[in-house]
């Protein structure tokens, strides 16, 4: 999955960040863009205590000013709501914790247009006939993905409210992980 994948980079990238919050900007930029030569992401970003964010794409980085840094503090990893550019482009942002000895001191992530992930989405999901969908922390749609949902309500929390669980699942902790990122 594209968290378990960030987690990984991100236990790489913590000896090279652990400190981010004594560096200059440039030093963060110049530590992102080594990073970034190791993989094939479009746009990597570091975010300092003070909510700073630092990415390699600063056309990005300007979608995502201010990240509230409590929220990774708390959450562990954190998927943002849609974040829309000037041309009306939607990204996402997903950050992982940075840590100095146990400590969390800022968070490291990957920032993905909606069309980024269709491209990562290119294989066959149940044979051809599943779906994925990205849907806000409001429960908002913003993009459905590889055929339809049986049920095309605006919100996925309606269309979550009447489902059949089973194991341990239930509507209200589905709600919840999906507001918890």
């Amino acid at each position: 999955s594209y968290i378990k994948d960030l987690e990984q980079e991100i236990q790489l990238a913590d000896n090279h960040f652990k400190n981010i919050n004594s560096y200059s900007d440039e030093t963060i930029y110049n530590l992102l863009e080594n990073e970034s030569k190791d993989g094939d992401v479009l746009s990597i970003c570091a975010i300092n205590k003070d909510g700073n964010i630092f990415a390699t794409d600063k056309k990005k980085e300007k979608i995502f000013q201010k990240i509230d840094y409590i929220k990774v503090v708390e959450g562990g990893n954190y998927i943002s709501d849609v974040h829309f550019d000037n041309d009306g482009v939607g990204y996402i942002l997903i950050l992982e914790p940075i840590k100095n000895n146990e400590k969390i001191v800022g968070a490291f992530g990957e920032i993905y247009s909606i069309e980024d992930l269709m491209k990562f989405n290119k294989t066959s999901i149940f044979r051809g006939q599943g779906f994925m969908e990205i849907v806000q922390s409001d429960g908002i749609f913003v993009k459905k993905f590889k055929g339809q949902s049986p049920v095309l309500e605006k919100n996925k929390f309606v269309e979550l409210k009447n489902a059949k669980y089973i194991r341990n699942y239930s509507f209200e902790k589905i709600i919840t992980d999906i507001k918890n990122s």
